[in-house]
């Protein structure tokens, strides 16, 4: 697959977006994507406060699900389990068996709002720029996204 960068043209959901790049751009179904926060850092030598470069973060890794000629909808898809019970930080709960729950990454700030996604509480907003990243390179890539009980 060939690198694609573009922009986010729609916070659809907390997990789902629409790109402004599709199959003409070379988008195909099952591409995975990061999205880059608008908020970069700029690094300066100590010594000579030259700007050495930018450190951009990423705000969350989404999946190409359906592809159209000029933009492409993508999702949040990845997963992890988290205990939720026993062995747990409280001391009442060290003695409780491990409880576990998948959670799903959301691109949510705060997983307590409601629906519609309020544009304040979204990690991601339209303008924010996207790039295609290899499946090898996901476990790498950390967000700061809010991960949520998966409901499948």
């Amino acid at each position: 697959m060939e690198d694609v960068s573009g922009k986010i043209a729609d916070v659809v959901n907390d997990r789902e977006v629409i790109l402004n790049r599709g199959s003409k751009q070379g988008v195909e179904v099952g591409m995975v994507f990061k999205v880059l926060s608008r908020y970069q850092r700029d690094i300066k030598d100590p010594d000579t406060g030259e700007t050495l470069g930018a450190v951009e973060r990423v705000t969350a890794v989404i999946k190409a699900v359906e592809v159209a000629a000029n933009f492409a909808i993508a999702r949040t898809y990845r997963t992890r389990q988290v205990n939720v019970g026993g062995s747990g930080s409280s001391f009442s709960m060290l003695f409780q068996p491990p409880k576990y729950e998948n959670r799903i990454e959301t691109l949510r700030v705060d997983p307590e709002q409601g629906s519609p996604l309020p544009e304040s509480e979204a990690a991601v907003q339209v303008g924010d720029r996207v790039r295609s990243i290899s499946e090898d390179d996901v476990p790498d890539v950390t967000t700061y996204t809010q991960w949520v009980v998966d409901a499948n």
